[in-house]
């Protein structure tokens, strides 16, 4: 009775794709999502965010991310590179893992990053 779920990035001529499968076999596109425990709140941020993402630059696609499953985690969790990994793929970028100086960099921005300044994209 145990199953798995998973999210699947991948990018075709169309686009980039967001999948989730679920251990009852059915699956699901997203434009943004997020499983498992404490998921919730980084879904909530993902919906209320959402409409500013096909515009958006990749690092602030990242910031955004980084937002989401910060949102998510328990505070006493810590939120460094030892915890968080940054990973992307797009139309024009291979599948990439980002190196933990660089996902450092991220996580300062984070610090300084109001998402709630940005204009809505109608």
């Amino acid at each position: 009775p145990y199953g798995v779920g998973l999210l699947v990035i991948g990018v075709d001529q169309t686009g980039t794709h967001l999948f989730e499968t679920c251990p009852s076999g059915n699956f699901y596109e997203y434009n943004a999502y997020s499983i498992g425990a404490r998921s919730q709140a980084a879904r909530t941020y993902l919906e209320n965010h959402f409409q500013k993402f096909s515009k958006a630059s990749l690092e602030r696609l990242i910031l955004h991310g980084l937002k989401a499953l910060k949102g998510a985690v328990q505070e006493e969790t810590d939120f460094n590179t030892r915890s968080v990994e940054i990973a992307f793929v797009g139309l024009k970028e291979n599948f990439t893992t980002l190196k933990e100086d660089q996902v450092d960099s991220y996580l300062k921005k984070l610090a300084d990053f109001k998402p709630e300044t940005e204009m809505e994209i109608q």
